[in-house]
């Protein structure tokens, strides 16, 4: 939680370390095509699952629609099938084990055309601003050229590689003080969420994850800081 730090009778040791935001990816499409659709430039703020961008994709999107008429034409007769089966005799139970195999691979097959839709569009996979998209419409694009940059720093962690000896006091959930400049407005308390299991052999050191909130993007991620361990 984002708070302005009250003062400490515990003394605190003063180590380096680098803020990095909650969710930063480079997003790219798993196949090449020409750029159709930006629905959101940079600078907007997208929730998670939104298409932010599209490929064109007319023959994926007349596959699909025909993938799908041969699927309901062929479950209407798996219908008509089994009627017939349980009220006549006139159509055998091998026939109708066809028609539920054909109907099932059209099932199959429109799933996979759905898949092949789906690989056209980039979609968030969480909330964030898109910060970066170096593209624009007709530009034809192939992987794994980056076609957007998605950015959330509503909060952000602070990594520092510390002295395995000062991680003695620290533990999960841990509050932990960071300050970033010279004033009170750069001063942020956190949460410990991750401490690693292994010291680093070359270093020495241990690497440490601080989470802390930023609601109103007090804090651009990217600038170096000072966590104050106990």
């Amino acid at each position: 939680m984002v708070a302005a730090l009250a003062s400490h009778s515990v003394a605190a040791t003063s180590v380096p370390c680098l803020t990095e935001s909650f969710g930063d990816v480079e997003m790219s499409a798993p196949v090449a095509g020409a750029v159709a659709v930006i629905h959101h430039g940079e600078g907007k703020f997208v929730e998670a699952g939104t298409v932010v961008l599209e490929l064109e994709s007319r023959t994926e999107q007349l596959d699909l629609e025909r993938r799908s008429v041969q699927a309901e034409i062929l479950k209407a007769e798996l219908t008509r099938s089994e009627t017939l089966l349980n009220s006549t005799s006139s159509i055998s139970r091998e026939e109708v084990d066809n028609k539920r195999g054909e109907y099932r691979v059209a099932t199959i097959e429109l799933e996979l055309a759905r898949e092949a839709l789906s690989r056209r569009r980039v979609v968030a996979p969480f909330a964030g601003v898109v910060t970066l998209l170096p593209v624009e419409v007709g530009e034809y694009c192939q992987p794994p050229r980056v076609l957007l940059r998605l950015v959330d720093s509503r909060q952000f962690y602070a990594v520092a590689n510390i002295d395995p000896a000062a991680a003695g006091a620290l533990a999960l959930g841990r509050t932990v003080p960071l300050q970033v400049g010279g004033d009170a407005m750069g001063r942020f308390e956190g949460r410990v969420v991750f401490i690693s299991p292994v010291v680093d052999p070359a270093s020495g050191l241990l690497r440490i994850k601080v989470l802390f909130d930023n609601p109103d993007s007090r804090l651009r991620p990217g600038v170096a800081g000072q966590l104050q361990l106990p």
